[in-house]
């Protein structure tokens, strides 16, 4: 039967939120400056300076000023201005250098302020500095100066005033007339003025929802000792430009502080953001798809938990390298600690309406594409193959790669592909589904420890709902299947989805979202599931993780061991979208939240004298038949991780006659179901084939411990196989006082336990 839900108190939730505290810089990936403040961004360029004022997430395009110094004129005659400009940087203070004038943008988190400074005036009159304003914003005169407005916010460009060297100051005039600024300094202050001379408007944003930024398409990684997490998500400037942020936390959710940083905030349109872990070099990989549709391409940051050490953008696989656009990327990381170590993108290549295909592609951890070009991992006529993700790491020296192929009007399969850490090819396309049925968003877990065993979970729709199909790999083959959806009927007709899935190197963690027939808003919850040689199987079932009357979605999954593989914790991290997608609904945020997993396989007492026909069953307490000292038996109680890579099982056994031979023995059966057969003053439980543990004598307390101190771990002595599976263990022991029967010997209750890789 399936493990039925035994948390019922959520996890602690981190919320990601956006960190305005001072205005960042960045270079684009054409090379040219950018700043991002609270309520604006910029591009400095030579020829011009772009301000791209920040209205509402739901804006349904940028509404950009572009300032172009056209001419600066003092008593009729032009001063000579540089062919373009050369931009510089101080602190928050940029500066586009023309010669004579310089153009100064003092940056404020909400406003910017404007300046001209003039180093030198070969003659003195009028000083008329004119300003193109490029923008599809209605300009107009307002009491403070002018406004460039539409229905989603404005932009007020403040009266200037002039300021001379000596600190004098005169209010001046200026004029708006076809998109160009003309701002005049009389000729009676100029021929006064000691230079240099300073012309400064103010310019403020007024947005309809400038505090509100949507949030979502998280994505998350763990560094190699499991005590750092970095999460990214896109972030709504409007509707055709998304920026990516990222924080780092702690394995608690605390955010580590100066952390946070934007990936991108240029005018670049970044989409589905996805991160990797590198172990070698310390650093993590975040993607995008960048661009408009129908321009798409593929651009990547490597950067540290810290960003102190952050590449700029690179372009990882431009459309001129190969035709067609370029999206739905994903990236997988590579855990070893030492070089050479890369990652691995996927991603989908338009090739035309009727023929979509799945490339890769390595990328050294310096952020660039490596030297063995385009793998083609899909590059099938005539198939529309989508949506490709790779598993979070290449344990097992392989990266497991999925994806969707539709396969008629509404129907897709689902497909498959493995990559050997350097390169190979392990596995070319094999298929993982065929139905009628619509299967989709596929997902690979990193494999088990030690294995080629990895889980891939899935979308099925039903049309009525969606279920979560689980397919259980080793390397090609298929080992086993199963509807997770299926193993909970109370609410197996509620619609679940948005499946994912990661593996701790011993079990694997699905998350998944689910329509709650009362509310009708989406909910988060996650199973553990386990498996050795006699299968998979549903250890804790329906974990909730989030639970609020705002529907939860996109959900990702990424396990502690993904970045390391001797990771000794059992961490996850689940991170998700809380609010509905983007120009609709209430605000969203993202949130994440660790869930901690078991450790080892599970274990189970049974052969308890209230469960079986003891000889002479009397007697209260857990423990095996009574003996003649104990009425309660002798208890076998377990302790440590039924796990053969890390095995720290061990039993603690009471009850025992005072100093009397004992020994534990293992089997691979149960006896009449597990109710057993008489055996002197006891019942045997355990059968099948049968291994017997050293001997030993118990305390004068009737205690024993097996394995002994110094011993070797009971799956070594047991020859439990890598695999693992389920054993079964009973302790025999003398009882030779005249008790109960005939006989001298007694048995305590008896463990199964599920050994687990």
């Amino acid at each position: 039967a399936p493990t039925p839900p035994s948390r019922t108190e959520l996890p602690q939730e981190l919320r990601l939120p956006l960190d305005f505290s001072e205005v960042r810089f960045a270079q684009s990936i054409e090379g040219e400056l950018w700043a991002r403040g609270e309520s604006w961004k910029m591009r400095f360029g030579a020829d011009s300076a772009t301000f791209v004022p920040f209205f509402s997430s739901r804006s349904p395009r940028n509404f950009d000023i572009t300032f172009d110094l056209q001419e600066v004129t003092a008593g009729g005659r032009s001063l000579a201005l540089g062919s373009s400009a050369d931009v510089r940087r101080s602190g928050d203070v940029v500066t586009l250098d023309h010669g004579l004038v310089d153009e100064v943008y003092e940056l404020g988190l909400r406003e910017v302020e404007q300046k001209f400074v003039i180093e030198a005036l070969p003659t003195r009159g009028d000083v008329v500095v004119r300003l193109a304003a490029r923008t599809e914003l209605a300009g107009a005169s307002s009491e403070a100066g002018f406004t460039f407005a539409n229905d989603w916010g404005r932009v007020e460009y403040g009266r200037a005033t002039a300021v001379d060297a000596d600190g004098r100051t005169l209010a001046l005039e200026s004029t708006l007339e076809n998109g160009e600024i003309s701002i005049r300094v009389p000729a009676a202050f100029a021929a006064e003025a000691a230079l240099p001379l300073t012309i400064d408007p103010l310019i403020s944003v007024f947005g309809v929802e400038t505090s509100v930024s949507l949030a979502f398409s998280p994505d998350s990684a763990y560094n190699n000792s499991g005590s750092t997490v970095l999460h990214c998500y896109a972030v709504v400037f409007s509707l055709n430009d998304f920026d990516v942020a990222a924080w780092a936390s702690d394995r608690f959710g605390n955010t580590i502080a100066g952390t946070f940083w934007w990936t991108d905030f240029t005018g670049a349109h970044w989409t589905e953001p996805r991160t990797a872990y590198n172990g070698a070099t310390d650093r993590f990989l975040i993607c995008g798809s960048v661009g408009q549709p129908g321009f798409r391409q593929i651009q990547g940051h490597v950067r540290t938990a810290n960003p102190s050490t952050y590449n700029s953008a690179i372009t990882l696989y431009s459309n001129a390298a190969d035709a067609g656009e370029k999206f739905n990327v994903d990236c997988g990381g590579d855990p070893y600690p030492v070089l050479p170590a890369s990652f691995f993108i996927v991603y989908e290549r338009v090739l035309s309406a009727t023929d979509h295909d799945i490339h890769g592609r390595i990328v050294d951890t310096d952020g660039a594409a490596g030297t063995l070009g385009t793998y083609y991992l899909d590059n099938s006529t005539g198939t529309l193959d989508a949506a490709p993700t790779i598993s979070k790491s290449n344990r097992a020296d392989t990266w497991n790669i999925v994806w969707q192929r539709n396969v008629g009007s509404s129907a897709r399969s689902i497909c498959g592909a493995r990559i050997q850490w350097a390169g190979g090819t392990v596995a070319s396309t094999f298929l993982i589904s065929a139905t009628t049925l619509n299967d989709s968003r596929p997902m690979a877990s990193s494999s088990l420890t030690g294995t080629h065993r990895y889980l891939v979970a899935f979308d099925r729709d039903f049309i009525s709902d969606r279920d979560v199909i689980l397919h259980l790999y080793d390397g090609t083959t298929l080992l086993q299947t199963m509807n997770l959806s299926g193993t909970w009927s109370p609410t197996f007709f509620n619609d679940q989805g948005d499946v994912s899935v990661d593996s701790d190197g011993s079990k694997f963690l699905v998350a998944y979202n689910e329509l709650e027939s009362i509310g009708l808003q989406y909910d988060i919850y996650a199973a553990e599931l386990q498996w050795n040689a006699n299968g998979m199987s549903v250890r804790e079932n329906r974990i909730p993780i989030a639970l609020t009357p705002t529907s939860e979605q996109e959900v990702q999954v990424v396990a502690a061991e993904s970045g390391n593989d001797n990771q000794t914790t059992t961490d996850y991290t689940v991170i998700f979208n809380r609010g509905a997608g983007p120009g609709t609904g209430p605000v969203n945020d993202v949130y994440a939240a660790l869930v901690t997993g078991s450790v080892g396989g599970s274990t189970l007492t049974f052969c308890t004298r209230a469960s079986v026909n003891c000889p002479c069953n009397f007697g209260p307490g857990v423990g095996g038949c009574a003996n003649s000292g104990n009425p309660a038996g002798a208890h076998m109680a377990v302790a440590g991780n039924a796990r053969t890579t890390q095995d720290t099982l061990s039993f603690q056994i009471s009850g025992l006659r005072p100093n009397a031979t004992c020994l534990v023995f293992q089997g691979t059966a149960t006896i009449n179901s597990g109710f057993g057969s008489s055996l002197d003053d006891g019942v045997r439980c355990v059968g099948g084939f049968t291994r017997r543990f050293a001997a030993q004598l118990a305390s004068g307390a009737g205690t024993a411990s097996y394995p002994p101190l110094f011993g070797f771990p009971i799956s070594q002595v047991g020859l439990v196989p890598y695999e693992g599976g389920t054993y079964y263990y009973q302790t025999w022991y003398r009882d030779t006082a005249n008790f109960c029967s005939a006989g001298a010997t007694n048995l305590s209750d008896a463990v199964m336990v599920d050994w687990t890789p």
